[in-house]
């Protein structure tokens, strides 16, 4: 019958009498060594000192308990050896190396003797080799009796905290490590903490880094503020948008309506209508049907609006150049070109929408990296050159109605008409020169959400500049939309 016996140290050494063990009784020696692993292995230490006797059992059962501890994954913190001879001196080194030790836990294959030569023992378990893998020692805790009351910690480094993982120090034993924190995306692997798993490219971890999580599918949605607020802004202009329509054909024989070609300011109301609600396109889940939807819409919808404006600016430029007999443009007015811009500059976009569609169509596509922990689901241009193209052939009527209009200001037109389509191209271009590096400089959802503010303003700033002002005269001041005020203005101004 071989004997091994356990000693833990506290923070206070009580009196001898006092002292608790953990005496370990094995009839077969044969067993010894791995019942002492596994007891070990069952309170969690795994940063042990072992004292053994200077005689072969002491020696022997030394060696044999340290190879199973380590195959266990334990490490030996500290091995000392009680001699036969200088006893006391040799006593003094090892209690020297106890107290510098992080060790609690200390096996000692020796004699345990106490001052007044008895001992008691209480059995606090039993162990069974016959019992099935991993049942084969039995503890009784509520019959243990610690010195701190409650179980000692005997580690060389702390369990690492949530998020970490262990890292082995150079010259050091495996218990003894570092925690390091693991990088965005990762958690600690629960097979084996030394090192961290990535989460995969959908999932992210949780706040505690414990598992990892599906990311949030993020896009701008109606049920949220920002959509629903942009929707119902959207909406809004395009009632009042309506209103003006209405208005204008209520009104459609008074000059100011029939001033500048009204047919071309009903089409321009009906463009700014599809122009606010093409905005809709923009807000839901995109998929690929709505990815080629909204972008051609919002194309073709604002190169019509665009050359109604640069029509509008061509007719009041050909209307005074017939005026004059030595102007040049006067055989152009009777090939009405106006009726013919309107149609050729958007059928020449179609053609490029047509193109782009065929070639490389947008589609939804899943953006993982444009927020950490979120998938973004947004709208894949396809083909970046001809989106760029659309894009290009939209700036350039809008640089060709804004020149004209500034060549056109200074002609005495009835309502200041030119003035107002140069202050609204002016507007227009300045609110998509602003929307490009806002929009460069937002991910997610903030990116659509700039491109439809920049639908909404430029479309809102060309109708408070084009339409508020004759709308403020048919409403509020009827007596300026009349025959003998234009004829009394016009013979003002050519007095001037």
């Amino acid at each position: 019958m071989t004997r091994c016996t356990f000693h833990t140290k506290s923070c206070r050494d009580p009196a001898p009498a006092e002292r608790k063990y953990l005496r370990l009784t094995i009839h077969n020696a044969d067993y010894e060594v791995f019942a002492l692993a596994q007891l070990l292995k069952y309170f969690n230490w795994t940063w042990v000192g072992i004292i053994s006797s200077d005689n072969d059992l002491g020696r022997s059962g030394a060696q044999l308990v340290t190879r199973e501890i380590e195959n266990n994954g334990g490490c030996i913190a500290f091995y000392e050896i009680l001699p036969i001879f200088n006893f006391m001196e040799s006593v003094f080194r090892i209690i020297d190396v106890i107290q510098k030790s992080r060790a609690t836990v200390i096996i000692l294959f020796c004699t345990v003797m106490f001052p007044n030569g008895s001992n008691q023992y209480v059995s606090i378990g039993s162990f069974n080799a016959r019992a099935p893998k991993g049942q084969e020692l039995k503890i009784q805790e509520d019959k243990i009796l610690w010195n701190i009351d409650k179980i000692p910690v005997s580690v060389c480094s702390d369990p690492c905290p949530r998020g970490h993982r262990r890292a082995t120090i150079q010259g050091q034993k495996i218990c003894c490590f570092d925690c390091l924190p693991c990088s965005e995306g990762e958690i600690p692997n629960p097979k084996d903490n030394s090192e961290c798993l990535k989460c995969p490219e959908d999932q992210w971890p949780d706040s505690m880094k414990e598992r990892c999580l599906p990311k949030i599918i993020q896009f701008l949605s109606y049920d949220e503020p920002l959509g629903s607020s942009l929707a119902c802004i959207s909406v809004l202009f395009c009632l009042i948008t309506f209103s003006a329509f209405c208005l204008f054909i209520a009104k459609r024989k008074t000059p100011i309506v029939k001033a500048n070609n009204r047919e071309l300011s009903y089409l321009l109301l009906i463009s700014l209508m599809f122009g606010f609600l093409c905005s809709l396109a923009f807000i839901g889940r995109p998929n690929l049907k709505s990815c080629m939807i909204r972008q051609v819409l919002f194309a073709v919808i604002f190169s019509f609006c665009i050359s109604v404006i640069l029509a509008k600016t061509v007719t009041v430029i050909m209307i005074f150049s017939a005026t004059n007999p030595d102007s040049k443009l006067k055989r152009l007015v009777a090939m009405r070109i106006p009726v013919y811009i309107v149609p050729v500059c958007t059928m020449v976009q179609i053609i490029l929408c047509i193109v782009w569609l065929a070639r490389a169509a947008p589609f939804a596509e899943f953006n993982m990296a444009a927020e950490i922990g979120i998938i973004v689901i947004e709208c894949n241009e396809g083909s970046r050159v001809l989106f760029a193209c659309v894009l290009g052939y939209m700036g350039l009527l809008a640089a060709v109605s804004l020149l004209v209009a500034c060549l056109a200001r200074k002609l005495p037109d009835t309502f200041n008409e030119t003035k107002f389509i140069t202050f609204s191209m002016l507007v227009f271009a300045s609110v998509w020169l602003t929307f490009i590096p806002a929009y460069l400089s937002t991910k997610g959802k903030q990116t659509v959400a700039v491109e439809i503010f920049a639908i909404l303003s430029s479309s809102a700033g060309l109708l408070v500049c084009i339409f508020i002002p004759k709308c403020y005269i048919i409403l509020l001041h009827p007596e300026m939309n009349s025959k003998q005020y234009i004829t009394g203005r016009n013979t003002r101004n050519r007095g001037t």
